[in-house]
């Protein structure tokens, strides 16, 4: 697991989802506990908290829900990467997936004042666009019965359960975020607000 430098402000978000992980943001008792100080390396201490913030992961592992809540708790936009392609036609249907055209979205997603959340994250976004990303992993076991709960072919199923045990998505984090700016959390044991 990655240690993100914005440690204090990332363990009282996680923590926040850890117990109230049913989505329900009107629990939250004391949103002035989440640290207004994020210590930020080569830099001063921020005053504020972040307002451009990447959410990546496997299919199914709780990007859309927990962002939303963030964007809720944090008074930001919420912005689905994967969801914008498909409104916008920025790519083409190929049987059941939708391919997003990666060449025509790369650097032009606005991040100010956004939670972006998308598997596609560390390939359309810069390291210079955001403060934080959350690199969200799940259990290949949990991942199967979501897969299967949405109907995804066993090849599609597959190749998503491959990628999230190799760390597809991480690895690509990790070469092309400031490991500092990085917090990886397992929701496995989270369950979706939706559910």
């Amino acid at each position: 697991m990655v240690e993100c430098q914005n440690f204090e402000f990332t363990r009282g978000l996680l923590a926040y989802f850890r117990l109230h992980g049913n989505g329900k943001v009107e629990k939250l008792k004391d949103p002035k506990k989440i640290p207004r100080k994020i210590p930020v390396s080569n830099s001063k201490d921020f005053d504020h908290l972040p307002s451009r913030i990447g959410i990546t992961g496997s299919p199914a592992t709780g990007k859309k829900s927990v962002g939303i809540i963030l964007a809720k708790l944090l008074n930001l936009e919420f912005f689905s990467i994967n969801d914008f392609a498909i409104d916008r036609g920025i790519g083409k249907w190929k049987e059941e997936d939708f391919f997003v055209d990666v060449k025509r979205l790369r650097g032009s997603i606005e991040t100010k004042n956004r939670i972006v959340s998308g598997h596609l994250l560390p390939y359309l976004v810069p390291n210079r666009d955001l403060d934080l990303i959350f690199v969200l992993r799940c259990s290949p076991d949990i991942l199967r019965k979501r897969y299967e709960s949405r109907g995804y072919s066993e090849r599609k199923i597959l190749e998503n359960i491959e990628a999230e045990v190799v760390g597809v998505i991480e690895a690509k984090c990790l070469q092309e975020y400031d490991l500092r700016k990085i917090a990886e959390e397992d929701m496995s044991r989270i369950r979706n607000p939706k559910s």
